[in-house]
């Protein structure tokens, strides 16, 4: 059953309050990618964060209906590109990349780094801001191959921005704290 058409002015409204509205930035992640998971009716969302000068995506949340506790603790991992070779091609060409695992085109690496998560299909666009990006948003779907929509993509691109602005703010009030810390050190 595909989802019914979310109302985009109000979804793009409920990401930006989730945005301004919360201090903590890892429950502001973690309800961004809630809302676009939803809104797409999608298993999961992830968001990471580029870190360019040691060029490893660090995981910055993870929303799914059925967490378990290995998810759970999955938020600040890392990983470098070579580990995720579809999220490190989105990240290089700065483009919305769609995945099946069913696809003959998907190189290798791809196919056996979505069949080790069970993923079916995933979509995955960069963060960027003022041309600089800053991370990746990534949706996968585990229960059944998934086809996206040109609305779907739309929605995605609309939900991109803001995303990347809560990234930007988790890395700025993370760069703040540091400075403070070494200050009262």
């Amino acid at each position: 059953m595909r989802p019914r058409s979310p109302d985009v002015l109000a979804l793009t409204s409920d990401v930006n309050l989730a945005i301004t509205a919360s201090a903590d930035l890892d429950e502001m992640l973690s309800t961004v990618a809630q809302r676009v998971a939803e809104a797409l009716g999608m298993w999961e969302c992830a968001i990471y964060e580029y870190r360019r000068e040691s060029a490893v995506l660090v995981a910055a949340a993870l929303w799914s209906p059925e967490m378990s506790d290995l998810d759970g603790a999955w938020p600040g991992t890392r990983c470098t590109l070579d580990e995720q070779p579809s999220l490190a091609r989105t990240l290089e060409q700065r483009c919305t990349r769609e995945c099946h695992v069913d696809d003959p085109g998907l190189d290798d690496a791809e196919v056996q780094f979505m069949r080790r998560r069970g993923e079916r299909s995933t979509l995955s666009i960069p963060l960027v801001f003022r041309d600089e990006v800053l991370g990746v948003l990534c949706l996968a779907e585990k229960r059944r191959p998934r086809r996206f929509s040109p609305g779907d993509l739309r929605l995605l691109e609309l939900m991109a921005a803001p995303a990347g602005v809560a990234v930007l703010n988790a890395r700025m009030f993370r760069r703040e704290a540091e400075q403070n810390r070494r200050l009262q050190a």
